[in-house]
């Protein structure tokens, strides 16, 4: 894999692989199919082009020519001949439709278009590459009331007090094996999962049954709990504990943040 980086252009940066695809990240991690490239066309999607051609500060000009010959008459194309011009702001472009007879290229009638498109570059960024999305804060089952009823709590961090940061929050360890299946992508160790330089949280996976992490860690980019796609859950997705386990936090892990708070 090969990564590309266009000056001006920084906040993007493109991933190619084997297939002539290149893979754009975004701040979480997730990547998409930006450019492909192939034998004889280059496809790029819109959003990507136009945020690049802002980003540069430049306006795309495209030349485009094309010729097709036909064994048939223009009678038989229900076509007849003409010479249409176009004169756009733009767009300008001359099309030609012509009876056209050559023995060799075995033609009766010919046809050719010739002309240019502008693309103008947008005077702002699309936010998609510039900034986050704002997103509502997950609440998360944190334990049970007197009557049996899940207790629920915000990782907002402005409203957590001290305390309130390190409440455990128990999930089942099927919220990390897609990191554990992917590990060009993301590295699991010993109370920690990472996605290269994007993103980290401290976890405590030593327990063969479930994965704790603290309330306060889920406002972490890792994955970020304002991020429908990287949520480990609001207490209804299939990672989650519907009712807070009666197990305890390692004393590996507890040693961790105590060396970690001093």
């Amino acid at each position: 894999m090969k990564f590309l980086k266009s000056s001006g252009f920084s906040t993007t940066c493109l991933s190619r692989t084997n297939k002539g695809v290149f893979l754009w990240c975004d701040h979480d991690g997730n990547e998409e199919e930006a450019v492909q490239v192939g034998n004889n066309e280059v496809r790029v999607k819109l959003p990507f082009l136009l945020d690049f051609l802002s980003a540069k500060g430049m306006h795309l000009l495209i030349f485009f020519e094309a010729r097709r010959f036909s064994p048939l008459e223009l009678e038989e194309l229900d076509l007849s001949a003409e010479a249409t011009q176009v004169r756009k702001r733009d767009l300008t472009y001359d099309l030609h439709v012509t009876d056209y007879r050559d023995p060799v290229l075995e033609s009766k009638s010919f046809s050719r278009l010739l002309g240019k498109a502008l693309v103008p570059y947008p005077e702002r960024r699309l936010s998609k590459f510039t900034e986050r999305k704002k997103e509502p804060y997950c609440e998360f089952i944190v334990g049970t009331d007197s009557k049996g009823q899940s207790l629920r709590r915000s990782c907002n961090y402005s409203r957590l007090s001290h305390t309130d940061y390190l409440t455990p929050v128990f999930f089942r360890r099927e919220v990390v094996q897609k990191y554990y299946d992917n590990p060009q992508r993301y590295s699991v160790g010993d109370g920690y999962v990472r996605c290269g330089s994007l993103w980290g949280l401290q976890i405590d996976n030593s327990n063969s049954k479930f994965v704790v992490v603290f309330l306060g860690d889920l406002l972490s980019p890792a994955p970020r709990a304002r991020n429908p796609e990287f949520r480990w859950g609001s207490g209804e997705g299939p990672g989650f504990f519907a009712r807070q386990p009666r197990a305890r936090m390692t004393e590996q892990e507890i040693e961790q943040d105590r060396e970690l708070s001093l």
